[in-house]
């Protein structure tokens, strides 16, 4: 999917997002969230992974 969109904010400044074959395809900011849910996704992985190995031990 193809799209642009401009918009100014006096507040902000200028803000540009764009999304097309020039930049990658991807938006900065959804890739920001993107990198965001996976550290949390990798961060529940972990912490899974432990209660698992704790439980083998036998510890609490």
């Amino acid at each position: 999917m193809r799209w642009k969109e401009f918009y100014t904010n006096r507040e902000v400044g200028y803000k540009q997002l764009y999304a097309d074959d020039a930049n990658t395809g991807v938006d900065p900011e959804y890739v920001f969230y993107q990198r965001r849910n996976r550290m949390y996704e990798l961060q529940l992985k972990n912490a899974m992974e432990l209660n698992r190995k704790r439980k083998r031990l036998g510890g609490h």
